[in-house]
């Protein structure tokens, strides 16, 4: 599912690859539209403008007579995107190109800026939004995040001046409010720039998203931003930063989301495309979720590594017991730590992050596997940390955080070492006597590996 458009009676239209749907919120009713048998969208934009709808590669579409009309020739990218302004200007983002269209001819014009930076553009246009305060037109890319371009003064500015302000230069939407606060959603997380106070705020993994990659983004009044992620649907409520998650077992089609795959109505029902089809809602206050009290530990339940000596593997499934250590050599090329939460009210919510401090710089998408990806240890103090998230805690996995540091270690979690240089030397990993014990049923749940 990709581009979503409506029409002057409410009638919302669905666009993805080989056909076009129309639906009709009042009555259910969703009908197919009759096309050539070549018609093929792939993940272009859809747009309504004057009983026409415009997709992203080029087509025109008259909704009276059926007919198909390709306006723009040549090669076309799948990043074609499209947007009505409120001077009722239609404009067309596609690869290198921004265009305008002029009605009388039915033609697509190349815009051009008053220092010729559209000309040599190098960058490709992945999404299109007029700002409701600034009035920019704001034009998003792959490969360089945002420009601003002041369409009075034919003047065109990249945004943040900066690229290094932006956690991941990939932006796949952006929503510039009436107070003059720009949301930028990049591939690594959500942006807000406060455009009047000259404020930045990232909302990312860190910050207690299960998912940073933003596929798009939909305001609900002041108080709350939806964005749809590869994994799940987010409501981030403004006051105190909290996060409502959702996911399938919540009823959505699918966990993952397509960009420029998202829309509000005009009466106020929002709109968001995924793998398998759309999901559709009025947001407000009942989409709250209350947060419940993670109470249970994070147990290490496993141990096993390849002895480098002897090359068998040496496995411990009793899970390790707070006065013991595990010794490893440099020999030792690689080891296996499993880990469970020993909390068994909801355990299908249960999500994991986990990251290798001091070497990985962000937390892995949340899953629930406990198995992280196998990785070299590189040079200096290493410190694996694991955590669960459910799809009713909001925030950053630090609940029952189990953190494992070269230096001391967390009382509140079991944790290792993986000191400096340890395939030069023999060394210990110590436990802290706080929830380092086999889990309930005393057998492994699953295993994380690292190497």
């Amino acid at each position: 599912m990709r581009g979503i458009a409506e029409d002057e009676k409410g009638q919302i239209y669905f666009s993805y690859y080989n056909s076009i749907h129309r639906l009709n919120p009042k009555t259910g009713e969703l009908k197919l539209l009759p096309l050539r048998n070549d018609f093929l969208n792939a993940p272009f934009g859809l747009a309504y403008y004057r009983e026409a709808l415009y997709t992203g590669n080029g087509i025109r579409i008259d909704l009276n007579t059926g007919k198909v009309d390709t306006l723009l020739k040549g090669p076309m990218t799948d990043q074609g995107v499209l947007t009505v302004d409120r001077s009722n200007q239609l404009w067309l983002g596609n690869q290198h190109k921004l265009y305008q269209y002029v009605p009388a001819s039915r033609s697509w014009k190349v815009y051009r800026d008053q220092a010729g930076i559209l000309d040599t553009f190098p960058y490709n246009i992945s999404y299109l939004h007029e700002g409701q305060r600034s009035g920019a037109l704001w034009i998003a890319t792959v490969e360089n995040g945002l420009y601003r371009l002041d369409r009075t003064k034919k003047t065109m500015e990249p945004f943040p001046p900066k690229i290094t302000q932006l956690r991941h230069p990939r932006v796949l939407a952006c929503y510039e409010d009436p107070n003059g606060v720009l949301w930028v959603a990049t591939a690594k997380g959500l942006h807000r720039f406060d455009l009047v106070n000259n404020q930045m705020e990232i909302i990312g993994m860190p910050e207690g998203l299960h998912n940073d990659f933003i596929n798009g983004l939909l305001p609900e009044g002041d108080s709350c931003m939806w964005v749809s992620t590869d994994n799940g649907l987010v409501r981030i409520r403004m006051e105190g930063r909290k996060l409502d998650h959702f996911f399938q077992e919540d009823g959505l089609p699918a966990n993952e989301f397509n960009r420029i795959s998202f829309y509000k109505a005009r009466n106020g029902r929002f709109y968001f495309g995924g793998l398998n089809g759309i999901v559709a809602f009025f947001p407000g206050a009942a989409f709250q979720k209350e947060r419940r009290k993670q109470d249970g530990r994070l147990l290490l339940t496993y141990y096993s590594k390849l002895d480098g000596q002897t090359q068998d593997m040496v496995t411990q499934l009793q899970g390790v017991a707070p006065e013991e250590g595990i010794r490893l050599s440099y020999k030792d090329k690689l080891f296996t730590l499993g880990f469970s939460l020993a909390d068994f009210a909801n355990p299908r919510e249960h999500l994991y992050s986990y990251m290798l401090e001091g070497f990985e710089k962000d937390w892995s998408p949340a899953s629930p596997s406990t198995m992280p990806g196998t990785t070299t240890s590189p040079p200096g103090n290493t410190c694996f940390a694991s955590g669960p998230r459910t799809a009713t805690t909001n925030g950053a996995p630090t609940t029952s955080l189990s953190r494992y540091s070269s230096n001391r270690p967390i009382t509140r979690a079991p944790g290792f070492s993986l000191p400096a240089r340890w395939w030069s030397s023999a060394w210990a990993i110590p436990f802290p006597a706080t929830g380092c014990t086999p889990s309930a049923n005393g057998r492994p749940i699953s295993k994380s590996r690292c190497g």
